[in-house]
């Protein structure tokens, strides 16, 4: 009995080996390529630089930063068929998934920073990047947050600009009690007043008389408290001109207050 079971593990062992100049199975699995793609005759490694195998064809293009990489530094397994595609299979998302999985929306394969990508994906935000924020790095923004986090950054002005708006001294934005709606002065192309649209019903001067006769809030709030004004800096009183136009006007006095209380909207009637 013993030695029918020697017998039987013989023959075992001869089915099982194979013949001479058998070809030896792929460690790549089932593919369609030619070995002498990638290998050559003298040895299995290393591999031919570069090889003839075309990455494209299988629908993978090898890119940007993906060009030149170790052949294992995507294929973990020696079955290359048996790799995922996605950017998340490979590179860990440092945004714990609040812009989803599709890291292409931002990203291209020559580099994680890819500014104008990312501009244009912030335009689908409730912060679209215009003026001079479309030029800043991430980080100028969002440096306060968690590594990489950016959903919980604050949208509004205040909350970035603060610090400006409270050294800003032409004019002095806390003593005069200005908003802290940014908006409302300034756009983001520069810090220069954009008109101030709510000062138009106080006095005009986005129209009429005074539009582009002036060029900054000091101009006429020369005290830096912008509850008084200034009209005497602009409406001279050299020569009396300005008493020869109103030598008929009873209780004229060359004050600015005066001038307001009878030219409320800028004009000359």
């Amino acid at each position: 009995m013993r030695r029918q079971l020697g017998w039987l593990l013989w023959v075992l062992i001869l089915l099982a080996w194979p013949p001479a100049g058998a070809p030896a199975s792929s460690p790549h699995g089932s593919m369609e390529i030619d070995c002498a793609d990638c290998h050559n005759a003298e040895a299995w490694t290393p591999v031919r630089k570069p090889p003839k195998f075309k990455h494209a064809e299988v629908g993978f293009s090898l890119v940007g930063s993906h060009k030149g990489l170790a052949c294992r530094s995507c294929h973990e397994s020696l079955e290359f068929a048996r790799v995922a595609t996605a950017c998340a299979d490979c590179h860990r998302d440092t945004h714990r998934g609040e812009f989803g999985f599709a890291c292409e929306s931002c990203h291209v394969p020559h580099g994680w920073d890819n500014r104008r990508q990312m501009r244009d994906r912030h335009g689908e935000t409730l912060f679209p990047l215009t003026g001079v924020h479309a030029t800043l790095d991430c980080l100028a923004c969002h440096e306060a947050l968690e590594p990489q986090q950016y959903a919980t950054t604050p949208t509004d002005c205040f909350a970035c600009h603060s610090e400006d708006y409270r050294r800003t001294t032409s004019p002095d934005h806390v003593q005069a009690g200005f908003s802290t709606d940014c908006q409302l002065c300034h756009d983001t192309r520069s810090w220069d007043a954009r008109g101030f649209p709510e000062h138009d019903p106080l006095f005009p001067i986005n129209s009429g008389a005074h539009r582009g006769a002036w060029n900054s809030c000091s101009d006429c709030h020369t005290q830096g408290n912008f509850q008084t004004f200034e009209c005497t800096g602009c409406h001279e009183h050299s020569q009396s001109r300005m008493d020869d136009k109103h030598d008929e006007v009873p209780g004229y006095v060359y004050d600015s207050a005066a001038c307001y209380s009878c030219h409320p909207r800028g004009r000359e009637d």
